[in-house]
This record gives structure tokens, sequence and C-alpha cells, in this order.
């Protein structure tokens, strides 16, 4: 039986990816970061377009990166690598609204650096919207199994969508 994309582990991931042919892996790829990516770019400030953007010169930077040799998987994780890419297309985006803004006559002299997020909040936006996606996936796992009861959907969904302590639901 073949394996779900969706649960394949980094290493496997990694493995496959050495072939450009395996649309599979770049889906799974695709499907595992781009919603984090767009949640992120939201998350520094970006419209949903710009985020759009982001996301996909981001993802485009990945797979031509990748296919070049850039990522050394002995320098860090595909996360880091993958994440590092975002910042800078964030930032990019970022500074290019304030590049755009200086040209409007009565504007200039702003600066962007103000705007720019920190590495520390880059990384809790990421964590974040990782963990967002989890739990969606998780959800949709759960409201699509036919043996889960109608009332361990609900408890899950108050307690991680809508963040009620297990005690509050409970009663």
């Amino acid at each position: 039986m073949a394996e779900q994309p969706s649960v394949l582990t980094t290493t496997q991931m990694l493995e496959a990816l050495h072939d450009p042919a395996n649309g599979r892996v770049w889906a799974t790829l695709d499907a595992r970061y781009r919603p984090v990516i767009f949640g992120v770019a939201r998350r520094a400030g970006l419209g949903a377009e710009d985020a759009a953007d982001v996301m996909q010169e981001c993802l485009t930077d990945v797979v031509e990166g990748y296919r070049e040799g850039r990522y050394d998987r002995g320098r860090g994780r595909l996360r880091s690598w993958i994440m590092t890419i975002a910042y800078r297309r964030v930032t990019d985006a970022i500074r290019a609204r304030y590049r755009k803004a200086d040209q409007s006559p009565g504007r200039r002299g702003d600066s962007a650096i103000g705007d720019l997020p920190s590495d520390g909040e880059l990384e809790r936006a990421w964590n974040a919207e990782e963990e967002r996606e989890l739990l969606s996936g998780a959800m949709s796992e759960l409201l699509g199994d036919p043996s889960t009861s109608e009332s361990s959907k609900r408890v899950f969904e108050l307690i991680h969508f809508r963040a009620m302590s297990p005690e509050a639901v409970a009663a």
C-alpha cells in the first residue's frame, strides 16, 4: 500500500525531493508549508495579496534552492531553512511597501525598520501557524471519521479551537 503524503517524515521527504519528477513529494512539501508561510506573512502585517505573493516566492525559492543543492541538512532543519527564506521574503515585501509609499507625493523618509518582525516574532508566528495547521488537519480527520462520536468532536473543538479548559468543557 502506498504511503499517504501527509505521513511522510522529513527524512523520507528530503530523500524523495532529489527526484524532480516526484510530483507527490513536491505536493506534500507544498501542502505542509504553504499555509504556514501564508499565515506568517499575514501575522507580519501583509495583506492577503502580498502574503500570497510571499508564499509563492518563498516556495519557488525552496524548490530552486533545493534542486541547486543550497539546502544542507548538516547545517540545520528543513523547517529552519524554509523559515529563513520566508523571513527574507516577508521583509522584502515590507520594504517594497515602504518604497512604494515613499514614491507617493508628500511621503518621503519613512522607514520599514519598525515594521520588520524580529527573528523571535517570526519564530513565534511560525510555531503558531504550524500548530494551527496541525490542529486543523486533526480536526478534519476527526470530523471525517464516522467512528468518532459527536461529543468527542465537540470536546476537541472547544478545547483546541475555542481555548476552553478541559475542566470547563467537562462541566
